[in-house]
């Protein structure tokens, strides 16, 4: 995502989120980390099957280098 008002107006609800103990009643329930693909995921670019369900191998690959950074 590149406007960093959407990312501080994301960043601001997942903080607000995390800290309302009736949606997240410990650690374990809230969002840690995350990352904003810069497209969305479709049938064409291969990520979805013709049915909707994520190819999770596939999309693991392409998307390698954003998600590799939040398990590091």
């Amino acid at each position: 995502m590149k406007d960093p008002a959407w990312q501080k107006y994301i960043e601001k609800a997942i903080e607000e989120t995390n800290s309302d103990t009736n949606v997240c009643q410990n650690n374990n329930w809230k969002i840690q980390k995350f990352v904003i693909a810069p497209r969305d995921f479709s049938v064409q670019t291969g990520e979805f099957t013709p049915t909707m369900k994520l190819k999770r191998s596939v999309t693991e690959e392409m998307w390698k280098e954003l998600i590799d950074p939040l398990y590091s």
